[in-house]
């Protein structure tokens, strides 16, 4: 009898493992999965040009993995991002990917909210906006700035004070904002810098430094604000280093320093392309390069794990690399400060 009993529990084990195993197998097969494919996710980025091949494979790549239907819309203007942001609420998409051109947050504010209202869920990259108004950013954020200025502050003789520089738009509309850092106690600057990055950058500087003050120079043309470095770097407001996130900004930037020859003595740690001259030169200390390309994929898994109901943190650095002339013959190193 004791063994037919235990024959019996045997028995009802092995199917209840069969039932689980079937079960199992039947959801994973796509018995829940089909609910969730096919999902339409609109990815509104700055205009890339000819060399949107990058942009072209990473979606392709996407598409394939994870059966979704990515539109690319790019724009040479904010405005033109802002009006297409207002007609998504009214469409049938399941998310939105947004590359911001413009740095001052309240361009879109309008736009994100009513995103917001209509249950769309929006991944921001590359430039942040305030939380309320997105479900996650993903880009090289201010932690990965702030270990890369750091470092080449501590490379400096002199390092009393620096600028740190961002810049969009485009020719002949273009808005740079700069900020002031000096060593010393901290003061209340009167003004608030618009670029999320700046502002992150002010309230948590290098150690031992303060926001000082904050310069916004609006509608300038390429020439224009080319001259306005220049005017700065020779002034008595010359910096020990310039920090520029923007890579337009590095280009003016080294121009104005090339020029200048001897009489620069501004350090330049530039955001640019990984294949700039002007490193190899001397004329840039250190070369940053953000990390698009990574971005973007992990914005598009951040939105669809939205859809699906997964959590998803409130903001990732993508991470940057960083070169600098003693480490050409080594490569990039990469910087990575997840928040």
């Amino acid at each position: 009898m004791e063994q037919t009993g235990w024959r019996r529990l045997r028995l009802l084990t092995g199917l209840f493992l069969a039932a689980v195993l079937m079960l199992t197998a039947w959801r994973f097969s796509g018995g829940t999965e089909d609910v969730h494919t096919g999902m339409h996710f609109v990815l509104v980025v700055p205009e890339q040009g000819s060399g949107q091949e990058w942009l072209l494979s990473i979606v392709e790549a996407l598409e394939d993995s994870y059966d979704l239907q990515l539109e690319v819309q790019g724009f040479p203007s904010a405005a033109e991002q802002k009006r297409l942001l207002r007609l998504l609420p009214e469409t049938e998409v399941d998310g939105v990917l947004l590359w911001p051109i413009s740095v001052n947050q309240d361009d879109y504010k309008a736009e994100l909210q009513a995103l917001q209202e209509s249950g769309v869920p929006l991944v921001v990259v590359d430039r942040d906006v305030q939380e309320p108004l997105r479900d996650s950013f993903v880009g090289s954020g201010y932690k990965s700035d702030l270990l890369v200025l750091s470092q080449s502050l501590r490379s400096l003789r002199s390092r009393e004070s620096f600028i740190v520089g961002n810049r969009s738009g485009g020719d002949g509309g273009q808005v740079a904002e700069l900020l002031f850092f000096r060593q010393g106690s901290a003061e209340t600057m009167d003004a608030t810098p618009q670029d999320m990055k700046l502002r992150q950058l002010a309230a948590s500087p290098p150690e031992g430094y303060w926001a000082a003050d904050y310069l916004l120079l609006e509608g300038k043309n390429t020439l224009q604000l080319k001259q306005q470095i220049e005017d700065l770097f020779t002034g008595p407001q010359a910096p020990d280093l310039f920090f520029s996130l923007d890579p337009m900004l590095s280009t003016a930037a080294a121009s104005v320093k090339r020029e200048l020859g001897g009489d620069c003595g501004v350090h330049l740690l530039c955001y640019g392309d990984r294949s700039s001259p002007d490193l190899e030169s001397g004329l840039l200390d250190g070369l940053v390069t953000s990390l698009p390309e990574v971005s973007i994929t992990i914005g598009v898994r951040y939105l669809r794990d939205i859809c699906r109901g997964f959590w998803v943190p409130d903001s990732m650095d993508s991470g940057i690399t960083l070169l600098t002339t003693e480490k050409l013959e080594k490569g990039f190193s990469l910087v990575n400060e997840n928040d």
